[in-house]
């Protein structure tokens, strides 16, 4: 008796599963689809960073060329276009 009933529940659970993973596959595609915002925070530090190195690289290379940059007012060595790259992250 015992398996038969085991066997019922089984069946029943069986037959019940796809309609649970149907009901909860259009909640994963909303979630899928919004942007995270850590990954968006993540992506905007990276993207600062590879222009404030790029800017550097591009003003050393003046300077070995023998261009003197003026700073920026208030700073020691960062020009303006330096410290407008740092202020928007």
């Amino acid at each position: 008796m015992s398996k038969s009933m085991t066997r019922r529940a089984l069946v029943a659970s069986t037959a019940a599963m796809p309609a649970a993973v149907a009901l909860s596959l259009p909640v994963v595609a909303q979630a899928a689809a919004e942007p995270d915002p850590i990954f968006a925070a993540m992506e905007q530090t990276d993207s600062t960073e590879r222009a404030f190195l790029a800017r550097c690289a591009y003003e050393e290379a003046l300077q070995k060329a023998g261009q003197k940059l003026p700073p920026a007012p208030g700073e020691y060595s960062r020009t303006q276009e330096m410290v407008a790259i740092v202020n928007t992250s």
